[in-house]
C-alpha cells in the first residue's frame, strides 16, 4: 500500500532544468496529477514534472528515488512553486540530491544494431492503435515534414499514438545526426498546439534535443546482448497502453532514415 509523502525529499533533476530550481521564486500550475508523477507548469509555460522511478520519466522530470508502490503523489496541491533550489508542493519541499546528463547513444548504426531496430519495427508495428496508412505517413514524413500535419495528435490518451511515434522518431534522427533532424524538429514543435498538453511538452522538448527515458533506453542500451537488449525492450513496452510501443516504433523508423546516412559518411572517411 502506497504511503503519503514524506515532507522533505530529495530528487535527480534533469541538468536542462537547473535554471528553473536556481531561479528566483516563481509560482508553478498543477496541470495533472497522477499517483506516479505531477505535471506543472511555470507562468511562462516552462514545464517540469515530479514522479516515482518506476514512472515513464520526461525530458523535464525530477525522479524520486521511490517506486509509486511507497508512495503517492498528492492528487491536490493549494501551493506550487520553485526557485532558490526547492521545489514547494503545499507542505512538501523537494531538493535537487544530483543533476543529470542524459547517456550518449552509440557513435555509429553498425549492421547488428541496424539488425535490432529493423526487428523492434517488426515487433511494434502490430501493437500501435493506427492504421497501416498512418504508419506509412510516419516513415514518409521524415523526407516530407508537411505531411506531419495529418500526425501531430493523431490517436488516443495522453500521449497520443502518432505523437510517441514521432517522439521516437525525433530521438533516433537527433541521436544520429541526420540532417533532417532540424527541419522534421521544427514542423512539428509549429503543430504542437494540435495535440494534449502532454504530448505537446514531450514533441517540443524532443524538437529541442532532449528525450525521454524509453526513448534514451532504446538509443543508449542497443548491444549485442540479446537478454539485455530484450530486457530493455520489454521495460520500455511496459510504458503506458501504447506509448513505449509508439516511441519504440519511431526509434524504429529513425535509425532506418539514417542508416544511409551514416554508411554514406563512413564511405567517405575510408
Amino acid at each position: 500500500m502506497a504511503k503519503t509523502m514524506q515532507t522533505s525529499l530529495r530528487c535527480a533533476a534533469p541538468e536542462r532544468t537547473r535554471p528553473l530550481w536556481e531561479s528566483a521564486v516563481q509560482p508553478l500550475r498543477v496541470v495533472m496529477s497522477f499517483r506516479y508523477a505531477i505535471y506543472l507548469e511555470t507562468e511562462a509555460g516552462e514545464p517540469l514534472a515530479l514522479c516515482t522511478r518506476d514512472a515513464a520519466a520526461m525530458p523535464f522530470s525530477a525522479v524520486l528515488p521511490v517506486t509509486s508502490d511507497d508512495v503517492t503523489m498528492p492528487a491536490r496541491v493549494s501551493d506550487a512553486r520553485i526557485g532558490d533550489g526547492i521545489l514547494t508542493l503545499g507542505h512538501v519541499t523537494v531538493r535537487p540530491g544530483r543533476y543529470t546528463r542524459s547517456p550518449a547513444p552509440p557513435s555509429s548504426l553498425t549492421p547488428p544494431f541496424l539488425t535490432r531496430y529493423a526487428a523492434l519495427g517488426a515487433q511494434t508495428a502490430p501493437l500501435l492503435d493506427l492504421p497501416a496508412s498512418a504508419l506509412r505517413l510516419c516513415a514518409a514524413s521524415i523526407e516530407d515534414p508537411s505531411l506531419l500535419r495529418y500526425l501531430v495528435g493523431l490517436g488516443t490518451g495522453l500521449t497520443p499514438t502518432a505523437d510517441d511515434v514521432l517522439a521516437g522518431v525525433l530521438g533516433a534522427l537527433h541521436s544520429f545526426r541526420h540532417d533532417a533532424f532540424g527541419t522534421f524538429g521544427a514542423q512539428v514543435a509549429a503543430l504542437t498546439a494540435r495535440t494534449t498538453w502532454l504530448s505537446a511538452r514531450l514533441l517540443e522538448a524532443a524538437a529541442a534535443g532532449a528525450h525521454s527515458a524509453p526513448t534514451l533506453a532504446l538509443l543508449t542500451r542497443v548491444s549485442d546482448d540479446d537478454a539485455a537488449w530484450a530486457r530493455t525492450v520489454h521495460e520500455v513496452l511496459l510504458h503506458g497502453h501504447t506509448s513505449g510501443a509508439g516511441l519504440a516504433y519511431g526509434v524504429a523508423l529513425g535509425a532506418h532514415a539514417s542508416s544511409s546516412l551514416i554508411h554514406l559518411n563512413q564511405g567517405d572517411a575510408a
